[in-house]
């Protein structure tokens, strides 16, 4: 939402009411040489608001493909089917749009009780189990649930502590970034500023831009620690460029595009390139729409005619 605020042209509050969207989410990542692209659908859809501002959406993370394929690993695929079992994801959002908490956790364990159940009657093995156990304990604890959608690089970013009131960021804020596989998320630290759409007239542009931060030598990232001894020979090292497009009259992101690096002392480097867009022509509808939907088309489609048997 825009507003005229003393001489500047235009302002923008966090205002997400009535929100349905799809969103594209591209991943480009490169690392020793390899080249990788992920990408997958989300879904955003506005719940409620409360008397304190706060913001309710559910979030549902569709299928995930690699290099524009489906997981070609009998395991890759149980991994990603077991992951997605904790979406539609229902989560609250400061007035800022700053992820809060998770608000439907019981739901999501009943939902994983279920389809374990389902899933095991078709795999077995010791990676299975071992596999149903990491997601057991995941999904029971609120805090470990909360640790992996915060590792979402699309949650991540969407809900980016960005606003900070009308159309002015905050100066400096530290961004916890999914840079490694099954390793903690790594520290960037980043100043931010607000300018003008210059392609989409009327829009505004957020940009983040800053660098790793993160206390932990090598060894104690590549290790899982929180903490580290601080070897400062031994830091990471790395970049994070990220713009924000909101266009004129949006209540919330409408593009984000940009790029973050890392580079360990022993050599190892990685970039991903991300591209998060608004899916238009994919209008997002709620539970309730997507019920009268399928009722409106059954009450449309002919009803076959009686036929008498003696059986």
């Amino acid at each position: 939402m825009y507003e005229e605020m003393g001489s500047e042209k235009m302002t923008y509050w966090y205002n997400p009411l009535n929100l349905k969207r799809t969103y594209g989410v591209v991943l480009n990542l490169s690392e020793k040489g390899e080249k990788c692209k992920v990408h997958y659908e989300c879904e955003v859809v506005f719940l409620k608001k409360d008397i304190y501002n706060c913001f309710y959406f559910s979030i549902h993370k569709k299928q995930i493909y690699i290099n524009e394929k489906l997981p070609d690993i009998v395991f890759d695929e149980l991994a990603s089917q077991c992951g997605r079992t904790i979406y539609p994801i229902e989560v609250k959002i400061s007035s800022y749009g700053v992820l809060m908490d998770i608000t439907n956790h019981e739901e999501i364990k009943e939902r994983w009780s279920n389809k374990k159940k389902t899933l095991a009657k078709y795999y077995k093995g010791k990676e299975v189990t071992t596999l149903f156990e990491k997601m057991d304990v995941t999904i029971a604890s609120y805090t470990k649930l909360m640790t992996v959608l915060k590792k979402e690089w699309f949650i991540v970013l969407f809900f980016s502590p960005i606003h900070a009131g009308y159309g002015r960021p905050k100066s400096s804020i530290d961004l916890m970034l999914d840079m490694l596989p099954y390793k903690l998320p790594i520290k960037y630290n980043v100043t931010q500023c607000v300018t003008e759409n210059e392609i989409e007239i009327g829009g505004l542009m957020y940009r983040q831009k800053g660098n790793c931060v993160d206390i932990r030598d090598e060894i104690d990232i590549l290790k899982g620690n929180f903490f580290t001894t601080g070897n400062v020979a031994q830091l990471a090292k790395g970049e994070l460029d990220i713009s924000y497009e909101i266009y004129k009259d949006s209540p919330v992101f409408d593009r984000i595009l940009g790029s973050c690096s890392l580079k360990l002392p022993s050599g190892y480097v990685k970039k991903i390139e991300i591209e998060i867009y608004n899916l238009v022509e994919k209008q997002t509808l709620t539970v309730a729409e997507k019920y009268q939907k399928a009722i409106k088309q059954q009450e449309k489609e002919p009803k076959p005619k009686k036929r008498f048997t003696f059986w």
